[in-house]
């Protein structure tokens, strides 16, 4: 059997899954009742975490090849996708509407990019364990953004797309901690002092600096990096490396705004008229202006009825 590349059968073979899956979820449960629809959402999340875990027993994990025990490192809050599948379930189960936004920026970023670009599957034969369990986790993530966002269980607030950057930085440096961790215990071969000696291992979201091919390949992401946050000052001054952590807050307010805007108001723009036209109108006036835009539409819906039924005689 092949294994699976982007662009071939296998690589839309997935794909076509996944967005299957979407799409039988937003039907089956679009007119069920709020409670239902929320459960059903918490019930993937769920299943996301439990398959999280269950990697462990795969032989990727605890084969005779690998450092187990000291694998389990591979479930601890390692990168964004498996801090997102850990946090996910008890975020949903919340009321924090800040971070009810981040499950949906997140998690249609995160899974369509794991998605589309799927890295821990690359090479390998497509119907592996550990492939399909790449699969679920990711595909999971991007359902659960999905389903909250379509079947209208939470819609972000154009008033709260500035905070969503925000929140991502302080979960990057939820995963840098446990990185510190990590290195700290020994369950990796990296030492502390390679945090920032050698950016080329474990660095997710490069949050220890740049390598020197991405800095150059993507250099206006870091040029918004003030110049003494990429060296070091008093007992290592003279050294050259990006802050911990600390250096991403600039990029995440330069690009980060301007994405969490461009993706929320796909979605946001209808309450952004709504409240200009609450204040331009009052209440009365916008709840007159939205049921003549109801009747419009549905004037329309059966303008369309009309014609197919013309059609069809």
């Amino acid at each position: 059997m092949k294994t699976l590349e982007v662009g071939n059968i296998w690589y839309f073979l997935y794909l076509i899954l996944t967005a299957l899956l979407c799409a039988g979820g937003l039907i089956l449960f679009k007119n069920k009742s709020e409670k239902a629809k929320y459960w059903f959402v918490f019930a993937v999340a769920m299943f996301n975490f439990a398959a999280h875990f269950l990697r462990m027993l795969l032989p990727e994990y605890s084969g005779p090849d690998t450092d187990y025990p000291l694998t389990w490192r591979k479930v601890t809050y390692e990168n964004i996708c498996t801090t997102s599948v850990l946090m996910f379930p008890f975020i949903h189960l919340s009321k924090n509407k800040v971070l009810k936004d981040y499950i949906v920026f997140m998690s249609l970023i995160g899974g369509v990019l794991g998605v589309l670009v799927p890295v821990g599957a690359w090479h390998y034969a497509p119907f592996r364990l550990e492939s399909i369990r790449y699969y679920i986790t990711h595909s999971g993530l991007l359902l659960q953004g999905a389903f909250t966002l379509g079947l209208g269980l939470h819609k972000p607030s154009y008033k709260r797309f500035w905070m969503a950057p925000l929140t991502f930085f302080l979960v990057l440096g939820f995963i840098a901690l446990n990185e510190v961790v990590l290195r700290a215990a020994g369950f990796t071969e990296q030492t502390l002092a390679g945090l920032t000696d050698d950016p080329t291992q474990r660095n997710s979201m490069f949050l220890f600096g740049p390598s020197g091919e991405l800095a150059e390949r993507f250099d206006f992401v870091f040029a918004v990096v003030p110049e003494f946050m990429k060296h070091g000052l008093g007992y290592r001054a003279g050294q050259d490396f990006y802050w911990p952590w600390i250096w991403t807050i600039f990029p995440l307010v330069t690009y980060g705004e301007i994405i969490a805007h461009a993706m929320g108001f796909c979605w946001g723009w209808k309450e952004l008229r709504n409240d200009i036209w609450r204040k331009q109108y009052g209440e009365e006036g916008l709840q007159s202006r939205l049921a003549q835009e109801c009747a419009k539409k549905e004037a329309r819906r059966n303008k369309t009825k009309q014609t197919a039924q013309d059609n069809r005689q």
